[in-house]
């Protein structure tokens, strides 16, 4: 069979020429171009997913900000996250400890709350025991609460006619080992740190815990120290 259109020899009985695709019956039209089952949908997707994406990316910059930490244009800034230096307590309690042990009377100077410092230098100067070492063994954090931080300002307003308001406060318990008179004992201070006007410093000091040794050996009666500290009953 040969095609009336393009004259090539085709196999008899074909509706269209394969070489050049005219009708070879007559009644027939030539199709128009073929389209893939889903050759518009696809790219139509593609085109709307660019468009979210574009939409996201313009709310994050307008409404979050370009360091996605405030929103722009007045909006309310959220609230920065609140991380305790715990290190920087710890190290007060902890040279505190050490110029309590050792008499370093400019550290506890240097150290505590202005208003506080001349009382705590005249007692600690007055110390009749002073020890030849201080090794620290560990030291423990512990948030103070606002009842508790109540009751601390009121006994020291009652110890020393000083009214303070703590922002912030914590008890550090300083365990650690002093050697006197060449011998080791072993004991705990707790150190009370307090945020105040700006600045952070010592206002309360306790012997929480000594060696039962220590007393045995080198306790007097008209010791200065170990009267002026409480002991665990």
């Amino acid at each position: 069979m040969i095609c009336q259109y393009c004259g090539k020899e085709i196999e008899k009985g074909l509706t269209f020429c394969i070489y050049c695709g005219e009708p070879q019956e007559e009644g027939v039209t030539r199709p128009g171009p073929g389209k893939k089952k889903g050759g518009v949908l696809a790219p139509l997707l593609i085109v709307l997913a660019f468009a979210a994406l574009v939409a996201v990316g313009l709310w994050l910059f307008v409404f979050k900000g370009t360091d996605g930490g405030t929103k722009a244009q007045g909006g309310a800034a959220q609230a920065p996250r609140v991380v305790i230096d715990e290190d920087a307590y710890i190290q007060i309690a902890e040279d505190y400890t050490r110029a309590i042990l050792l008499r370093d009377l400019d550290t506890i100077r240097e150290k505590t709350h202005p208003q506080l410092k001349e009382p705590f230098v005249a007692l600690f100067s007055e110390a009749d025991f002073v020890f030849e070492s201080c090794t620290i063994q560990s030291s423990e954090l512990r948030k103070i609460r606002r009842a508790e931080e109540r009751a601390y300002e009121s006994g020291i307003y009652e110890d020393y006619g000083v009214e303070l308001t703590f922002d912030d406060a914590y008890e550090v318990v300083v365990a650690f080992e002093a050697v006197y008179h060449g011998k080791p004992y072993t004991g705990e201070i707790t150190v009370l740190v307090a945020d105040i006007d700006g600045g952070r410093y010592v206002v309360q000091t306790a012997l929480s815990d000594m060696d039962d040794a220590f007393y045995d050996d080198n306790f007097d009666p008209g010791d200065h120290y170990f009267d002026t500290h409480a002991e665990d009953e």
